[in-house]
C-alpha cells in the first residue's frame, strides 16, 4: 500500500511537473507574442508620429524634458535642446506670461487638453506663429506626469487676419478723415486729425504735409511734426526729395543709400538730415499734384515696409480730396465773410432785396441815410419804403429792369423816415445764380452836398467866365512883354555891340571893352534862352542846329575859370574834339547848372570832372564832383520844382527843374548817382537820334 502511494505520488509530480513545463513554454510564447506585438505598435505609433508635417512632442510634466518627439519639431541646428522652451522660445526658461500662457501648465494644472496661440521659432529661425495643442497623460495615481504637445503653424492665417484688420482700420481712418474734412473747424483741425488717425496704421513720429500753389510757385508746410528738423519757411520750389515726387507724381520708398543715390545722380539736392527710411506720396485732387504726405524715420531702417508705402498711397488720395474740400469750404467762408465785412462797412447804403422788391437785409449805412433800424424794414416792399406815390411806378420800372438782369444807375430823390426828401444816386445791381438773377442790390449814395455845389458852380461860372477872360488879357500881355524882351531890348543890345566892335577895331587891347562885348553876347544869349524856354513852357517845337559840345564846353569853362581859381577847384574836360549832336544852344544852361552847383556844393572835392559814355544806343555826358553824396532818396527829387535837400544843398531846385525841361525839349535824359568813392554824376543822355 506503501509503495503504490508513493507511486501515485511520484506520478503526480511527474505530471505536475510536465504541466508547469507545458505552461512555463506557453506563456514564454504568449510573453514573446505581446513584446512582439507591444514592439508592432510602437513602431507604428512612431511611424504615426514621425508622418505628421506639424512638430509632435512628449514632454515631462516635471522638468519640461523633451521625451519624445518627430522630426518636424526638431530644427537641425538645435538637437541639444532637450526642453520644450529652448526648442520653441530659444528661451532658457519655461514660458509663462499673459501674453504666451503655458500650454503645458495649463494642462498639468486642469488635466484637461488645452489650446493657446503661440510665437515659435521655425527652422531657419524665424518667428511663427502657431496653435500649440496639449494632452494629458496620466500614471496610476492620476497624475500628469507627461504632456503631449504639437503645433500647428497659423502664418497665412494671422497675415490674413492681419490685413483684413489693417483693411478695417485703413477704412475706419479713410471714413473718419473723410468726415474731419466737413466736421473740422479749420484746416489745422484738419491737418491735426489727419495726422491723428494715421498714426493708428501707420508710425507718424515723423510726419508732414506739403502744398504747392501754382498761383503763386510756393511750398507751404501747413503741417510738421519732426524729432530733428525744424519747420521750413514757405518757398519756391527746389530740388528736395518733395519737389521729386511733385516732379515724377509717383510714390517713393526710400533707404538712406536710395537717398545718397538720388543726390549723385543730379535728381535733388540733399537737405536736411538724411534719413534712414523716407516715404511719400503725392497728392492728388482733379487729376492735379497739389502736395506731397510723408513720413520718415531718422534711426531704425525696419520701421516700415512696401506696405506702408501702399497704405500712405492708398490714404493720399483721401486726404488730398478732404484738403481740397475743407480748403473750398474755408474759401468760402472768407469770402462770405469778406462779402459780410464789405456789406456790413460800405460807406454807400445797401440793401438787398429779392424778386419781389422785398427787403431782405440792409447796412448800417442804410439806417445812417434813411433813418430806419433793420427790423422795421425787413420784409418790406423797398419802392414804396422810400418814394411818394408820384414815383413809385418809376421806381417800380427801375426794379424790373434790374430784374431782367441788367445793372441800372440813376439819380432820383428818395424819402427818408422822418419824411425829407434827400437826392441820392441809385445803382441797382443783380445778383446772377445759375443763369437767372436770385436777388438785387440797391445801392444808395447821398448826392446833397454834390447836387448843392453844382448849384455853386452854375452861379459862379459867369464869374470863373469873366475871369478867364481876364487871364486872356494876362495871358496877351505876357507874350507882349516876351515880344518886348526878345525884340525891343535885343535891337538897343545889338546896337552896343556892334559899336563895341567898332572900338575894339580902334583899340584892341582895351580891356573894358572886351567885357562890354562879353556882357553884351550874354545878355544876348540870356533873351535867347528865355525865348526858347517860353516856347517849352507852351509846348511849342524850339529850334535846333548842329553843335559842338565840346566847343561848348571850353566856352563855359571859360566862364567859370575866376570862380574856380576862388575855391581852388579844376575842371577837367575829357570829351572828344568833336562832339556833335542835335540840339539848341540853350544847352549850355545844362552844364552851366551842373558846373555852377559843383562850385557851390562840392568845392572840398576840389575838382571837377567831365567826361562821357556812347553806346549804340545812347550819348552820355556826366559831370563829376568829388563832394558829399546825395542819399539815394533824394536822387529822383532834386530835380523836381522847389525841392531842396536839408544836407546843405539849398538852391538846387530850381535850377535843374529847368535843367530836367531842357532835356526833355531835346528827348534827353538828366539825372545823378553816386561817384566813388565820394560826390555825384549829373548826367544828360541823348538818344541815338541827336548825334
Amino acid at each position: 500500500m506503501t509503495s503504490d502511494k508513493s507511486k501515485c505520488k511520484s506520478e503526480l509530480i511527474e505530471e505536475l511537473q510536465a504541466l508547469r513545463k507545458r505552461v512555463d513554454a506557453h506563456d514564454i510564447t504568449e510573453l514573446v507574442l505581446s513584446k512582439k506585438k507591444i514592439q508592432e505598435q510602437s513602431e507604428f505609433l512612431e511611424t504615426v508620429i514621425e508622418s505628421l508635417q506639424h512638430p509632435f512632442l512628449v514632454i515631462d510634466a516635471e522638468d519640461y524634458t523633451i521625451k519624445m518627439s518627430n522630426s518636424a519639431a526638431i530644427h537641425q541646428k538645435s538637437t541639444n535642446q532637450t526642453t520644450c522652451y529652448a526648442l520653441s522660445h530659444g528661451r532658457d526658461k519655461p514660458c509663462d506670461d499673459s501674453d504666451e500662457p503655458c500650454p503645458l501648465l495649463i494642462t498639468k494644472r486642469t488635466g484637461q487638453p488645452a489650446v493657446v496661440e503661440h510665437i515659435h521659432l521655425d527652422q531657419d529661425g524665424k518667428p511663427i506663429y502657431v496653435d500649440v495643442h496639449s494632452f494629458p497623460i496620466f500614471d496610476h495615481q492620476g497624475n500628469v506626469t507627461k504632456v503631449i504637445e504639437y503645433s500647428l503653424d497659423i502664418s497665412e492665417r494671422k497675415e490674413t487676419e492681419k490685413n483684413l484688420n489693417r483693411s478695417f482700420q485703413l477704412q475706419t481712418v479713410l471714413y473718419q478723415i473723410s468726415d474731419a474734412s466737413r466736421s473740422a473747424n479749420n484746416l489745422n483741425d484738419l491737418y491735426r486729425t489727419i495726422y491723428n488717425y494715421l498714426g493708428t496704421i501707420i508710425d507718424t513720429s515723423n510726419f508732414y504735409i506739403a502744398l504747392y500753389d501754382r498761383k503763386t510757385n510756393l511750398i507751404s508746410f501747413p503741417f510738421f511734426i519732426d524729432e530733428v528738423d525744424t519747420y521750413p519757411e514757405p518757398g519756391p520750389p527746389g530740388k528736395g526729395i518733395t519737389e521729386y515726387i511733385l516732379r515724377t507724381g509717383e510714390a517713393l520708398f526710400l533707404t538712406k543709400d536710395d537717398i545718397y543715390k538720388l543726390a549723385a545722380a543730379g535728381e535733388i539736392d540733399l537737405m536736411g538730415t538724411p534719413s534712414e527710411l523716407w516715404l511719400g506720396a503725392p497728392l492728388i485732387a482733379n487729376d492735379a499734384i497739389v502736395g506731397v504726405i510723408a513720413i520718415q524715420s531718422y534711426n531704425d531702417s525696419h520701421l516700415y515696409t512696401d506696405k506702408d508705402l501702399d497704405i500712405l498711397n492708398y490714404v493720399s488720395e483721401q486726404v488730398a480730396i478732404a484738403i481740397e474740400h475743407k480748403q473750398s469750404i474755408t474759401d468760402l467762408e472768407v469770402e462770405k465773410t469778406y462779402l459780410d465785412e464789405l456789406f456790413r462797412h460800405s460807406p454807400e447804403a445797401v440793401a438787398l432785396v429779392d424778386n419781389n422788391s422785398i427787403i431782405l437785409d440792409i447796412n448800417p449805412e442804410f439806417t445812417s441815410l434813411f433813418g430806419y433800424a433793420k427790423e422795421e424794414v425787413i420784409g418790406k416792399h423797398i419802392d414804396e419804403l422810400l418814394t411818394d406815390k408820384e414815383q413809385l411806378k418809376n421806381a417800380e420800372k427801375l426794379t424790373n429792369e434790374v430784374r431782367t438782369g441788367r445793372r441800372v444807375f440813376v439819380e432820383a430823390n428818395r424819402r427818408k423816415k422822418d419824411g425829407e426828401i434827400v437826392p441820392v444816386s441809385i445803382l441797382g445791381s443783380p445778383i446772377h445764380y445759375k443763369g437767372g438773377v436770385l436777388a438785387i442790390y440797391a445801392i444808395y449814395r447821398d448826392i446833397t452836398d454834390r447836387k448843392e455845389a453844382e448849384a455853386e458852380l452854375k452861379r459862379s461860372e459867369i464869374k470863373y467866365r469873366g475871369l478867364s477872360e481876364v487871364l486872356a488879357e494876362a495871358n496877351i500881355i505876357k507874350e507882349l512883354l516876351l515880344d518886348v524882351i526878345t525884340h525891343d531890348l535885343k535891337n538897343p543890345i545889338g546896337v552896343i555891340n556892334g559899336m563895341t566892335d567898332l572900338m575894339q577895331q580902334e583899340d584892341p587891347d582895351n580891356e573894358m571893352l572886351d567885357i562890354v562885348k562879353d556882357s553884351c553876347d550874354n545878355l544876348i544869349q540870356v533873351m535867347d534862352n528865355a525865348m526858347v524856354l517860353a516856347q517849352m513852357a507852351t509846348g511849342d517845337e524850339i529850334e535846333k542846329q548842329r553843335l559842338n559840345v565840346a566847343g561848348m564846353l571850353q566856352s563855359i569853362a571859360r566862364e567859370f575859370k575866376s570862380q574856380l581859381v576862388h575855391y581852388g577847384m579844376t575842371l577837367e574836360i575829357n570829351v572828344p574834339d568833336t562832339l556833335l549832336i542835335q540840339a539848341n544852344t540853350i544847352m549850355g544852361e545844362v552844364f552851366k547848372n551842373y558846373i555852377s552847383n559843383a562850385t557851390k556844393y562840392a568845392k572840398d572835392g576840389k575838382k571837377i570832372i567831365i567826361d562821357t559814355e556812347e553806346s549804340d544806343e545812347s550819348l552820355t555826358i556826366n559831370v563829376k564832383d568829388f563832394g558829399t553824396t546825395i542819399p539815394e532818396e533824394h536822387r529822383q527829387k532834386v530835380f523836381e520844382r522847389t525841392y531842396q535837400i536839408d544836407i546843405n544843398m539849398k538852391g538846387r531846385g530850381l535850377g535843374l527843374s529847368i535843367v530836367k525841361k531842357i532835356a526833355e525839349a531835346h528827348q534827353a535824359e538828366v539825372g545823378v548817382k553816386p561817384n566813388e568813392p565820394t560826390g555825384n554824376i549829373f548826367y544828360i543822355r541823348f538818344p541815338k537820334s541827336a548825334f
